[in-house]
């Protein structure tokens, strides 16, 4: 049996690294820092990249690099908004935010594109030349990072799309949804597929196990297979 390990990370970090804040309260009580959430994250190298958030959506956010003890070492670059997933692609990775802008990041070199996922994104899939980008409205738009256009948008649930994935054969891809339903459909048509609903709750997780497996977290606490 295969054994697998796994390392837990802080979810809050410091915006100001940990250094003391300039402002204090009415009682003379130092401020507390602004925390930071981390969205998502790729291990990539010898390190982490992860995007990051707060609780106010709108505001700036950064693509961090941490070491593998899950320590923030430096801010690669800054979206917008609120970062909120990643996906490894050749050679980098790509981040989307809250206003659904992606930027490619290749070579020490980043690139925006403004609302090339349409909308608030949550998941986003690389397979090959393209990537896979799940939006709040149900979509997934289908952007080419070698022609930097998008191909086409395929609408899956009236839910937000919240995880996707692809099975070892490349030949179909998993969704599931806020409202708690698992979609499967062909790829890289994006045909549609069987529907299944899952839980009592919403889904935010799916993974191929093999390629007719897939595995699904639900907000009712349970796995789905």
């Amino acid at each position: 049996m295969a054994l697998m390990s796994m390392m837990v990370f802080s979810t809050t970090l410091n915006a100001n690294d940990g250094e003391p804040s300039s402002d204090s309260s009415t009682d003379g009580e130092q401020a507390k820092p602004t925390p930071v959430w981390v969205t998502d994250f790729i291990a990539l190298g010898d390190g982490i990249v992860a995007t990051c958030a707060d609780s106010l959506l709108l505001r700036p956010a950064a693509v961090s690099r941490f070491d593998t003890d899950g320590h923030r070492q430096s801010d690669v670059y800054s979206h917008q908004s609120s970062a909120w997933t990643i996906a490894a692609i050749d050679g980098g990775w790509i981040s989307v935010d809250y206003r659904g802008d992606v930027t490619v990041y290749r070579g020490g070199e980043h690139k925006t594109h403004e609302k090339a996922a349409g909308r608030w994104s949550r998941t986003a899939l690389a397979a090959g030349s393209r990537v896979l980008l799940g939006n709040e409205g149900g979509e997934i738009r289908v952007w080419d990072l070698d022609g930097e256009k998008l191909l086409n948008t395929t609408k899956v649930s009236d839910g937000m799309l919240m995880d996707m994935a692809i099975n070892p054969t490349g030949d179909r891809v998993a969704v599931v949804t806020s409202g708690g339903t698992l979609h499967l459909l062909e790829f890289p048509s994006l045909q549609p597929g069987p529907v299944y609903a899952v839980g009592t709750g919403g889904a935010g997780a799916v993974a191929f196990l093999d390629d007719q497996t897939v595995l699904v977290g639900s907000n009712d606490r349970r796995l789905y297979r």
